[in-house]
């Protein structure tokens, strides 16, 4: 903005202040030797002193009306500035307030990206020394298993040794030995054959039931879908029963409406007792105080007689075979076998969850008795 600078006239003020005082002076000395004359003056340098005072009274109204008007100007200067000030203010405010937005959503923005760097680094970090550890446990159990072999070897070369210095009875009390144990080892393996069958057998026996209990679950689900089926086309086939009622409801309330005015009272009624009857708040009444009371509630046994009394006050009026009593029978039954299915799936997939558990223990108790046969395995091999 382009501001209008204002230096008073400072100048002249100084030049109208001298001005005066020299009048001033002028007039005291005037008045002075005005005084200190003789009463002999004559009465024309008295009326002379009179004109210059008035004159010299007139330039200092003057000048004081001068003054006056320079005052109410810069005063108007000042009020000027001040509300240019509180503009410029109020801008440079609402830049400042804009930046520092900006910058709230940029340090946001770094954050975010720096702790997304953070986590992926950390989730490097772990499956380096998660690699790390495998990779040193696989040596320590290569180091234990090379130890092993050179044990045994050692042991062999020693015993060879002890035979080749020794005679034949030696060599005859070693071969026992070694047949002896080689017995005992070959037993230890029957018994472990004899156990791993009899685990495979129960396995076998565990997956089998596991089949069956998948399958019939499964079974369950087909029928569930097949009863959701008949139910989404029993429902449409409602719909269109109600929508075909809802029409000839309409129907009715024209034919009412095209009555004569002698019957107007009668008319007006049954008109408000149709349109009651198709509104919405009447036709999901029933809906929603099923739905407020049975949120999904696990008991089979469901009180429709209950729902049926808190229907509405016009609906309970009516007989049994009227069309509203029955539509509005037919929506809690209907919400009752929602109610029932979802439930009975629910069950299921607890039931699936739970043989998925016990499939997942099973595997973890049998992973040493595996482990065991590998080791046994290598070793025959070994031997």
């Amino acid at each position: 903005m382009n501001r209008r600078k204002y230096t008073p006239s400072l100048l002249s003020r100084d030049s109208i202040w001298k001005s005066d005082s020299n009048l001033l002076e002028r007039l005291s000395t005037d008045r002075r030797y005005s005084y200190n004359r003789s009463q002999s003056v004559s009465s024309l340098s008295y009326n002379q002193n009179k004109l210059e005072t008035s004159k010299l009274i007139e330039s200092m109204r003057y000048h004081i009306s001068h003054l006056k008007s320079e005052l109410l100007h810069e005063k108007s200067i000042n009020k000027n500035l001040k509300r240019e000030a509180f503009l410029n203010i109020q801008n440079i405010r609402e830049e400042e307030s804009i930046k520092y937005q900006r910058l709230l959503s940029a340090a946001e923005f770094k954050l975010q990206q720096n702790f997304d760097i953070e986590l992926q680094k950390e989730c490097d970090y772990l499956k380096q020394s998660f690699t790390l550890e495998i990779n040193l446990l696989k040596k320590n159990h290569d180091e234990l298993l090379n130890c092993k072999k050179k044990q045994w070897l050692q042991e062999k070369d020693r015993i060879i040794m002890q035979n080749e210095r020794s005679k034949i009875n030696v060599k005859n009390e070693l071969m026992e030995d070694i047949n002896r144990i080689r017995k005992n080892y070959e037993k230890e393996i029957l018994d472990l054959k004899g156990t791993i069958q009899s685990l495979n057998n129960e396995l076998n026996m565990f997956k089998e039931k596991d089949f069956n209990r998948v399958e019939e679950n499964r079974q369950v689900y087909e029928l569930h879908q097949e009863e959701l089926k008949k139910f989404k086309k029993e429902a449409e086939k409602s719909s269109k029963k109600q929508f075909s009622e809802i029409k000839k409801l309409n129907k009715y309330i024209e034919k009412l409406e095209k009555k004569p005015s002698h019957d107007k009272d009668t008319t007006a009624y049954e008109v408000e007792k149709v349109q009651y009857m198709l509104s919405p708040e009447t036709k999901d009444f029933s809906l929603n105080m099923i739905l407020e009371k049975s949120p999904y509630n696990n008991s089979e046994d469901f009180d429709i007689e209950g729902y049926m009394m808190e229907m509405p006050p016009i609906l309970a009026t009516k007989p049994h075979n009227d069309p509203e009593r029955i539509l509005h029978r037919k929506y809690i039954e209907l919400c009752t076998l929602v109610r029932k299915l979802d439930g009975k799936n629910q069950q299921i997939a607890i039931n699936n969850q739970e043989l998925l558990n016990d499939l997942n223990e099973l595997k973890k108790q049998h992973k040493p008795l595996e482990d065991k046969l590998t080791q046994l395995g290598k070793k025959n091999m070994g031997s």
